[in-house]
Protein backbone atom coordinates (compact mmCIF):
# COMPACT_ATOMS: atom_id res chain seq x y z
CA UNK A 1 0.00 0.00 0.00
CA UNK A 2 1.27 3.48 -1.09
CA UNK A 3 2.50 5.69 1.75
CA UNK A 4 0.81 9.07 1.70
CA UNK A 5 2.51 12.02 3.18
CA UNK A 6 0.95 13.91 6.13
CA UNK A 7 1.00 17.79 7.38
CA UNK A 8 3.97 18.64 9.44
CA UNK A 9 4.67 21.00 11.78
CA UNK A 10 6.36 24.06 9.63
CA UNK A 11 8.86 25.32 11.51
CA UNK A 12 8.19 29.14 9.76
CA UNK A 13 4.52 29.27 11.02
CA UNK A 14 3.46 31.07 14.14
CA UNK A 15 0.94 28.71 15.85
CA UNK A 16 1.07 31.27 18.76
CA UNK A 17 -2.08 32.85 17.74
CA UNK A 18 -5.71 31.19 17.86
CA UNK A 19 -6.09 31.72 13.86
CA UNK A 20 -3.37 30.02 12.61
CA UNK A 21 -3.73 26.72 15.06
CA UNK A 22 -7.16 26.56 13.84
CA UNK A 23 -6.58 26.55 10.43
CA UNK A 24 -3.54 24.16 10.93
CA UNK A 25 -6.02 21.64 12.81
CA UNK A 26 -8.12 22.09 9.63
CA UNK A 27 -5.77 21.27 7.73
CA UNK A 28 -4.51 17.88 9.68
CA UNK A 29 -8.28 16.40 10.06
CA UNK A 30 -8.75 17.36 6.08
CA UNK A 31 -5.11 15.58 5.32
CA UNK A 32 -6.48 12.39 7.21
CA UNK A 33 -9.36 11.99 5.99
CA UNK A 34 -8.26 11.98 2.28
CA UNK A 35 -5.20 9.51 3.56
CA UNK A 36 -8.02 7.18 5.07
CA UNK A 37 -9.61 8.01 1.31
CA UNK A 38 -6.88 7.24 -0.37
CA UNK A 39 -5.82 4.14 1.80
CA UNK A 40 -9.44 2.71 1.04
CA UNK A 41 -9.86 3.24 -2.14
CA UNK A 42 -5.96 1.69 -2.61
CA UNK A 43 -7.22 -1.63 -0.98
CA UNK A 44 -10.51 -1.70 -3.29
CA UNK A 45 -8.17 -1.55 -6.27
CA UNK A 46 -5.71 -4.18 -4.62
CA UNK A 47 -8.63 -6.28 -4.20
CA UNK A 48 -9.81 -5.85 -7.19
CA UNK A 49 -9.19 -9.02 -9.65
CA UNK A 50 -6.66 -8.00 -12.72
CA UNK A 51 -9.25 -8.94 -15.31
CA UNK A 52 -12.47 -10.75 -16.26
CA UNK A 53 -12.21 -14.03 -18.26
CA UNK A 54 -15.09 -13.94 -20.39
CA UNK A 55 -16.83 -17.46 -21.52
CA UNK A 56 -18.26 -17.19 -24.76
CA UNK A 57 -18.58 -19.62 -28.13
CA UNK A 58 -16.64 -18.13 -30.15
CA UNK A 59 -14.48 -15.20 -29.51
CA UNK A 60 -16.09 -13.18 -32.53
CA UNK A 61 -19.19 -12.42 -30.85
CA UNK A 62 -17.24 -10.28 -28.73
CA UNK A 63 -18.28 -6.75 -30.08
CA UNK A 64 -15.38 -4.40 -29.33
CA UNK A 65 -12.34 -6.40 -27.82
CA UNK A 66 -9.22 -4.66 -26.58
CA UNK A 67 -6.15 -5.75 -26.07
CA UNK A 68 -5.53 -7.72 -22.82
CA UNK A 69 -8.58 -9.14 -22.97
CA UNK A 70 -8.99 -13.02 -22.19
CA UNK A 71 -11.72 -15.31 -22.49
CA UNK A 72 -12.48 -18.90 -22.96
CA UNK A 73 -13.73 -20.15 -25.90
CA UNK A 74 -16.69 -23.07 -25.08
CA UNK A 75 -17.12 -23.97 -29.21
CA UNK A 76 -13.01 -24.70 -29.02
CA UNK A 77 -12.57 -25.26 -25.22
CA UNK A 78 -9.47 -22.98 -25.44
CA UNK A 79 -8.74 -20.01 -23.92
CA UNK A 80 -7.64 -17.13 -26.03
CA UNK A 81 -5.94 -13.93 -25.41
CA UNK A 82 -6.98 -10.39 -27.70
CA UNK A 83 -3.16 -9.07 -28.99
CA UNK A 84 -4.66 -5.65 -30.08
CA UNK A 85 -5.56 -7.36 -33.32
CA UNK A 86 -5.98 -11.11 -33.45
CA UNK A 87 -7.29 -13.83 -31.06
CA UNK A 88 -4.13 -16.03 -29.73
CA UNK A 89 -4.40 -19.51 -28.56
CA UNK A 90 -3.15 -19.39 -25.10
CA UNK A 91 -0.97 -22.16 -24.47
Amino acid sequence: MARYPEVSTFIMVDLSNEESRTIYNEMQLWSGALINELDTRDSEVDAAPATTVLAVTTVTSIGAPIAGNIAFSTGESKFKGYDGTNWQDLH
